[in-house]
């Protein structure tokens, strides 16, 4: 074997096997191999019938995609490269048929499997079934290739973020993983669920323990040392490939953006200082090929598989208090279209949980009832209580992440940047303490705009005027309210009038600190 192969050539003439590809990452995954390197044989991609739609069907609705607009430019015979294989990671066997199976036993030498719930609140019995079983079916078929080389397991940096310190290594878990699968398969969904909370412990959600259940999966079935597991931490938009700013998936982050920049979310717990470990989609992808060619070309035939930390370096670390910030300044520079709300351009992230849950009543609440109550009254049909319900749902799931800190070491992850040549390290980038936060952020926002929300550019002129026309009314009318309220003082005397010119002025000044103190007003340089 060469060792100095480039990445692209060691590609070349293999054929590889891909779950997952209909989500986020798998797309991207698919995404780069297709046009960094071309020269791939083949690649099967395991995809669901959905609906109406057969998986050929689904795959060309994901060529479709803005994501593939590039490779498909550069090359329109790409796409052929692609088998869809119809199958279910849920499904016996994958529900893979006897003909596609022995293409892909025949053929197949590296796999990449991506397919899971990211959802973390999923039923503890689904989660086991497609984070845990699913990784049992892949090993099973993985044993079958006749020229198999590695698979590659897509986990996450959270599978023990009971620890605050997680090295690129195992940590012993509280179950057998065979044992806890043979228990779903007999338990009914009532017991398994009276079972979960005593099995996660310190575990925050199903999602966390499921996927530490099954990288120890992986430590025990006879192809440890052809294994590599990417754990990468919070996924967000695409940092240079195939363009800034890419992603389609609701999950993560992408919340904060849209209910932040319509103007729903006002507050939410969290640190300042503490670490919103973000690492862009296309890291992490690129580390997995990266991951795949060491493996196969320096092999050391280590008994465990190898484990890569995808998170930020601590000397380019990002703060959960520098997105507040930029969330609120990319909201007013780059507002999203028809906000419901005048968009909040201040700080809105507290530890205290107190000071949380007030503010979400005032705040969220109460705003929400009464203009549902209105709605009601003029015969349309309500929506904000719904909606923050909704918000509410998911800023629960974040508040673990976002009130804590961890350190990750990422040793292997530098020795396999060491070794990679000049080349390599620019095709298949990984290294993130050259990442500017306030440009990519903004990138994010615009990528939120463009490819979730499916907002033109065109609007953001209107758009600003909206805006600029509500925060004037409302200025308007709350002067109004406080003109009223001291005409009425003054009709009573029910205060002196030196009282009154006290809380005028006090008034005066919060107001006036509260407008040059607005981080939405400062140039973006400030904000870090």
């Amino acid at each position: 074997m060469d060792f100095t192969m480039d990445m692209s050539k060691f590609y070349a003439g293999r054929s590889l096997f891909l779950t997952g590809v209909t989500g986020f990452m798998g797309k991207v995954l698919l995404e780069k191999i297709l046009r960094s390197c071309p020269d791939v044989s083949k690649i099967y991609v395991l995809i669901r019938p959905k609906k109406s739609l057969l998986p050929h069907e689904r795959l060309a609705s994901i060529f479709d995609s803005p994501l593939f607009a590039k490779v498909i430019k550069e090359n329109a015979n790409c796409k052929d490269k692609v088998i869809s294989v119809s199958g279910d990671v849920l499904q016996p066997h994958m529900g893979i048929s006897e003909e596609d199976n022995s293409h892909i036993q025949e053929d197949v030498s590296i796999v990449f499997h991506c397919a899971a719930s990211v959802r973390f609140q999923e039923p503890f019995r689904d989660a086991i079934e497609s984070n845990v079983r699913s990784v049992d079916r892949v090993i099973e078929l993985s044993k079958k290739m006749r020229k198999f080389e590695v698979l590659v397991h897509l986990s996450t940096a959270f599978a023990y973020c009971y620890r605050k310190h997680i090295e690129e290594k195992f940590y012993p878990i509280n179950v057998n993983p065979k044992d806890l699968l043979n228990c779903s398969r007999w338990m009914s969904t009532e017991m398994m669920e009276k079972l979960a909370p005593s099995l996660l412990g310190d575990h925050p959600n199903t999602y966390t323990y499921t996927k530490s259940v099954a990288e120890n999966l992986l430590l025990h079935h006879g192809i440890e040392h052809r294994t590599v597991i990417v754990r990468p931490s919070i996924v967000t938009s695409s940092w240079k490939e195939p363009m800034a700013g890419w992603c389609d998936s609701m999950n993560g982050p992408v919340g904060l953006v849209i209910t932040f920049g319509k103007g729903l979310l006002r507050t939410m717990l969290g640190k300042r200082s503490a670490a919103a470990n973000f690492v862009p989609v296309d890291v992490p992808i690129n580390l997995m090929l990266a991951g795949a060619w060491k493996n196969v070309t320096q092999r050391n035939y280590e008994s465990e598989p190898t484990i890569y930390n995808c998170t930020n370096p601590d000397s380019n670390r990002f703060l959960w208090g520098d997105l507040s910030d930029l969330l609120a300044y990319n909201a007013k520079l780059l507002p999203l279209d028809k906000p419901a709300r005048i968009p909040l351009y201040g700080s809105s992230i507290s530890p205290n949980r107190l000071r949380n849950k007030l503010e979400w009543i005032f705040c969220h609440w109460i705003p929400a009832y009464t203009v549902d109550g209105i709605l009601r009254i003029a015969r349309k049909r309500p929506k904000f209580v719904r909606w923050y319900k909704k918000i509410n749902s998911m800023c629960d799931c974040l508040n673990y992440f976002t009130v804590r800190s961890w350190k990750w070491e990422n040793n292997n992850k530098q020795e396999l940047q060491k070794i990679m040549s000049d080349k390599d390290k620019k095709t298949f980038y990984f290294d993130t303490s050259t990442l500017d936060w306030n440009k990519y952020i903004e990138d994010y926002h615009m990528g939120v705009k463009r490819y979730i929300l499916h907002e033109k550019m065109d609007e953001l002129p209107n758009t600003r005027k909206w805006i600029q026309r509500r925060q004037t009314i409302s200025k308007i009318l709350k002067g109004l309210l406080l003109f009223l309220i001291l005409y009425s003082l003054l009709q009573y005397d029910f205060v002196s009038q030196s009282n009154i010119l006290i809380a005028c002025l006090f008034l005066f000044v919060h107001s006036a600190i509260s407008y040059w103190m607005d981080p939405g007003q400062q140039p973006i340089s400030k904000l870090r």
